[in-house]
């Protein structure tokens, strides 16, 4: 999947749009899919744009791929540790 978003939206929509990729993910891991999102497509806008037909004041933002990983693949086997919660939120009683 392709992305795009008129050039003449905010900043707030790309804020937007995240939330929504996240939750299209989110759907998709729900129903057994897996998905990889390739933010690298908007460096190839001017290429793009052709073959999508889309107009000039279009963005294409990112790419989605949906499908199923293969667990055996050495990059899909990496594991990130992360910072437990309670050390990077902190909540503030008012």
């Amino acid at each position: 999947m392709l992305f795009t978003m008129d050039r003449r939206l905010g900043g707030g929509s790309f804020l937007d749009y995240g939330i929504y990729l996240q939750t299209l993910m989110l759907a998709a891991k729900s129903r057994g899919w897996d998905t990889c999102p390739q933010a690298a497509w908007n460096l190839f806008d001017d290429a793009i744009r052709p073959v999508l037909r889309t107009a000039q004041n279009e963005s294409v933002l990112c790419g989605l791929a949906i499908g199923r990983a293969d667990t055996t693949a050495p990059e899909n086997c990496i594991r990130i540790t992360r910072r437990p919660v309670k050390d990077i939120v902190h909540v503030l009683d008012s």
